[in-house]
């Protein structure tokens, strides 16, 4: 199976991938208050793993560097770089 270019900005730009994507952010937001925490929740909810150390590291840095909006507003565009993962959308 493939996809093309088309197919994953459609899946990206969707309403049905915003409302999860905001969903998403807001479980990890009530997971607790320290952020590798919630990167930890994020790959467990999403992945069924731990994270791998450069994958915490990542995660932080864009949660710190996002800027521009609430805490919910950083969380929505980490859930949906996510949810955007390749690790997501395909089973191995």
């Amino acid at each position: 199976m493939s996809t093309v270019p088309q197919q994953y900005l459609f899946m990206m730009n969707s309403k049905f991938m915003a409302d999860c994507a905001e969903h998403l952010a807001r479980r990890i937001l009530e997971s607790g208050p320290e952020p590798y925490g919630r990167i930890r929740f994020a790959y467990r909810s999403l992945f069924q793993r731990e994270p791998e150390e450069f994958e915490k590291i990542a995660g932080y840095g864009f949660l710190r560097t996002s800027g521009g909006g609430d805490a919910l507003d950083t969380f929505k565009r980490y859930a949906r770089t996510l949810l955007s993962s390749e690790e997501f959308r395909y089973i191995e």
